[in-house]
């Protein structure tokens, strides 16, 4: 990432002024968290409305009762992976 070469007029026109423009590093580590924490809480959204479902509860208790599988995440993610090659493969 490179820094305008006008920064100083850009450090001036800020909405607080004389408040420092933050380094590229910064902004990056700041984007990267948010990204992150947007990552996270779709994830959690995600699960929360597969695992509040009944059908989906009743599947995780006879997959789990079969003892092939050692956590729900485990089933959730073999089954998410088995229908991508059956999605994936020809014919």
């Amino acid at each position: 990432m490179t820094v305008p070469e006008d920064v100083d007029r850009i450090a001036a026109a800020s909405h607080e002024p004389g408040a420092d423009l933050l380094a590229p590093e910064d902004v990056d580590r700041d984007v990267s968290a948010l990204a992150e924490t947007l990552l996270e809480q779709q994830a959690e959204r995600i699960a929360r409305n597969v695992l509040l479902r009944p059908d989906v509860q009743e599947a995780l208790r006879q997959l789990l009762a079969t003892k092939l599988y050692a956590s729900e995440e485990e089933i959730i993610a073999r089954s998410l992976r088995a229908l991508q090659v059956a999605v994936a493969s020809p014919g």
